[in-house]
């Protein structure tokens, strides 16, 4: 299997993705590319090397965890529990963030 590092792809967003770590819909343009930007960010910053390499190969090389298991040559329960904090933790820190951007927006109307 040649697929490339997380370091070495740039990450495309779509609207599924955004929904499904977020578990926010993104409804208008400018809320998803908002979205993508925090995404990306969260990813980059708050995620382990590992994490960010196991969303990747989950999301944008559409693997299964068998597959990653065996790609990574790791137990398939250790990929479900990493993947499962990854998303924990990029769920609380977008909505961290978002609150954040919803009370600054709310102070200054």
């Amino acid at each position: 299997m040649a697929l490339k590092r997380v370091s070495e792809c740039a990450m495309e967003f779509n609207q599924s993705l955004i929904k499904d770590l977020t578990g926010m819909p993104s409804t208008n343009k400018k809320q998803l590319e908002t979205a993508k930007k925090a995404l990306q960010e969260v990813i980059q910053k708050d995620l382990t090397s590992r994490q960010r390499e196991l969303i990747y190969l989950y999301y944008y090389q559409q693997l299964n965890n068998r597959q990653i298991a065996n790609y990574l040559h790791l137990d398939e329960s250790t990929i479900s529990r990493t993947l499962k904090r990854a998303r924990n933790k990029i769920y609380k820190s977008l909505h961290i963030y978002f609150d954040y951007i919803y009370l600054r927006l709310n102070e200054d109307s």
